[in-house]
């Protein structure tokens, strides 16, 4: 069997629209706008086929193109290994082509449509939308990343985590203009914040169009993240002992609950609790996580299971 046959026949299988191009990078006329179907794999002259293209936008599937042109290995890895952090995909993820001109990984998942959704560019990338992409097959320059073809099917990837990926690679783009040499960035939830720990260990926050912070570094000791409104912070670092020093601001910068205020206060950054749990006086008190200032209901610590 034509080996291209088996490769458009492996990636049918897994839900990947497919067109064939000739050794101009064309497609033929007959399937121009078009992607073929296990029917139609008999009937092609393979023999003219020079190699196989996704057609994005035709169903759910999207690429995240992390351009690694003149990087280092490690620096390469590093995007990488980011960027399927946000995603919530393993390190080993399978469906990761590296390819070349320019040299670059595409990770190929799943995702719910959106018809407002275009290619969109970004710091060190594109989110391919709607487009067609060339896949691995005959051409040696663009290969799955572990060098076999993936035996799982493509990670279903929110459209929010998508954009989150996209965003944080503009912040780091914002944070090489500015120059601030930084240790981490805790991407936003449902927000358009970033908390950015310095190299020497400071905490701010910042938004993507805006030049100066809008929490100052080094304000608190800790910070947790954005999810929604709200931002657990704390006075005296990432304590465990001591919760009466947390306090929560919102997207402003501006402490809508000020520390010391309760005895401790619950992380619920990435948390799926509606509420968010605060303690004081023997009491657990469940605050709306679309308004702190609205108390939902109190349980007695005593009568905690």
């Amino acid at each position: 069997m034509n080996n291209l046959k088996e490769w458009a026949m492996f990636y049918i299988s897994n839900g990947i629209n497919i067109i064939p191009y000739n050794n101009f990078g064309t497609t033929s006329d007959s399937f121009y706008g078009k992607f073929i179907s296990l029917e139609q794999i008999d009937i092609i002259n393979w023999n003219e086929v020079f190699g196989l293209k996704a057609v994005l936008g035709s169903n759910e599937v999207r690429a995240i193109l992390l351009y690694i042109e003149g990087l280092t290995a490690d620096k390469s890895q590093e995007i990488l290994n980011e960027s399927l952090s946000i995603l919530q995909l393993p390190k080993n993820y399978p469906w990761i082509i590296h390819t070349y001109s320019p040299e670059s990984y595409a990770i190929i998942v799943e995702s719910e449509v959106n018809y407002d959704m275009g290619n969109r560019v970004f710091y060190n990338g594109v989110l391919l939308w709607q487009t067609d992409f060339v896949l691995p097959s005959s051409v040696p320059q663009i290969r799955f990343l572990q060098n076999v073809r993936p035996s799982v099917k493509l990670a279903h990837v929110n459209i929010d985590l998508l954009l989150g990926c996209m965003n944080q690679n503009n912040m780091k783009g914002l944070l090489d203009k500015l120059k601030i040499e930084y240790k981490k960035i805790i991407p936003p939830i449902n927000s358009d914040v970033f908390v950015i720990e310095r190299k020497d260990g400071k905490f701010g926050a910042m938004k993507l169009n805006q030049m100066e912070p809008i929490v100052e570094f080094g304000k608190y000791a800790y910070m947790w993240g954005y999810d929604g409104k709200y931002c657990l912070v704390n006075m005296g670092g990432r304590s465990y002992v001591n919760h009466e020093d947390r306090g929560i601001i919102n997207c402003s910068g501006i402490e809508v609950i000020k520390p010391y205020t309760y005895d401790s206060i619950w992380s619920f950054y990435g948390e799926k609790w509606p509420n968010i749990r605060v303690e004081n006086k023997g009491w657990i008190i469940e605050l709306d996580k679309k308004d702190v200032t609205s108390e939902k209901r109190r349980i007695k610590l005593s009568n905690r299971r």
